[in-house]
């Protein structure tokens, strides 16, 4: 077995995550080689793509929204389970691997609601006679509104239409749909997901460890086992599955095997951006399990705490960010950044033009106050 530094592993993993030398032809080539990319925060999620693609052809929000209306990516709840930008193609069998354990997990919730077995049929079938296939794509309040219509309902208390909408992107009843102005959509899941042949489940955990691991190696058994909500056992099954059949290799880092997807380790080697804004739950951090210790080896970082975007300095969480959009800017402010960030506004310049190409207006760089109060304010010539 190979062995190589940490700092070898944080160059590896930013070429394979594609923000060294981004070459993706578009957003869709960005998902479709990560396989599934978390989404939660909508438009920084977007920017997030558009960071992996080529520079030549790197799309606008508007471009890349545009994308996701048409159905040419989706987004749904899947894996651990959040949202994800996945290919149509894709959406079926990784629902597939995902669904025992969730449905395990919303057990709790459904209990929490006062949920009985028939309620929750009923509530699933309202849902899918509202979004039915070839009819129009219905906002959450539409579909709350037909519920509404069927008389008293557990699932309209609290969380309740969250849960209920996320239960039915599991049975494969609904999917993304466009968007409605600034409100997202759901769509009947056969109106955009295409069928699939079926897989059993040793030929999906060998499928999804040879598929996460190009865009994400090194990694780990627990890395893979975080990513994709698996148990370690069906984790290594499928790290076996792909090394047996030549979709993967062994690579030890300070002792802990990792795995990377064959001939990365001979690749031309590749300088690590720096500094890089990802987005909160950008797939270098959310690609890995805890403690993530290549991202953060110094000191624990509290990865839910606002503001949750993240300055990668080096291949290294060094500080944290924030996106607030008007209709004529956006304002990017720092907080935590590093000690030492005399020039850093100079070196941020071209990750924050980039930024502001991407929201088609200009991007303000703003630093936490300081102890007197004051704000630095940096008005980059952004297009």
């Amino acid at each position: 077995m190979a062995s190589i530094s940490a700092a070898d592993a944080r160059a590896l993993r930013m070429r394979a995550q594609g923000l060294a030398r981004p070459s993706d032809a578009d957003a869709t080539a960005v998902v479709g080689r990560m396989l599934a990319v978390q989404a939660q925060e909508y438009v920084p999620a977007q920017f997030g793509l558009a960071q992996r693609i080529d520079p030549a052809v790197r799309p606008a929000l508007s471009e890349v929204s545009a994308v996701i209306d048409d159905g040419r990516l989706l987004r749904t709840h899947l894996l651990r389970p959040t949202w994800h930008f996945v290919l149509p193609e894709d959406a079926d069998w990784l629902t597939e691997l995902s669904i025992g354990r969730i449905r395990a997990a919303m057990r709790q919730n459904l209990r929490v609601l006062g949920v009985e077995p028939t309620d929750l049929a009923r509530s699933l079938d309202l849902v899918a006679a509202c979004v039915a296939p070839g009819g129009p794509h219905r906002t959450r309040d539409e579909i709350g509104a037909a519920i509404d219509a069927d008389g008293p309902n557990p699932f309209r208390a609290g969380m309740g239409m969250v849960t209920l909408l996320l239960l039915a992107e599991l049975e494969r009843l609904v999917i993304s749909g466009a968007s409605l102005g600034a409100q997202r959509t759901y769509a009947a899941w056969n109106d955009r997901v295409p069928p699939t042949p079926g897989l059993d489940r040793p030929e999906a955990l060998a499928r999804v460890a040879a598929r996460y691991l190009p865009a994400r190696g090194p990694a780990s058994r627990r890395d893979l086992a975080a990513w994709a909500s698996l148990t370690l056992r069906d984790a290594d099954a499928g790290l076996a599955a792909a090394v047996d059949a030549g979709l993967a290799e062994a690579v030890d880092i300070d002792g802990e095997p990792h795995f990377v997807a064959p001939g990365a380790l001979d690749a031309p080697p590749a300088a690590i951006p720096s500094p890089v804004l990802v987005q909160a739950y950008d797939e270098t951090i959310m690609g890995y399990g805890a403690p993530r210790a290549l991202l953060a080896p110094e000191r624990p970082h509290r990865f839910a705490d606002f503001p949750l975007h993240w300055l990668l300095v080096d291949g290294r969480l060094a500080g944290k960010w924030s996106l607030t959009l008007a209709p004529r800017e956006a304002q990017v402010r720092l907080v935590e950044v590093p000690v030492g960030r005399r020039g850093l506004p100079t070196r941020l310049q071209p990750v924050l033009d980039e930024l502001s190409t991407f929201l088609e207006r200009p991007v303000v760089l703003e630093f936490e106050p300081d102890a007197a109060g004051a704000v630095r304010r940096n008005r980059p010539g952004a297009r």
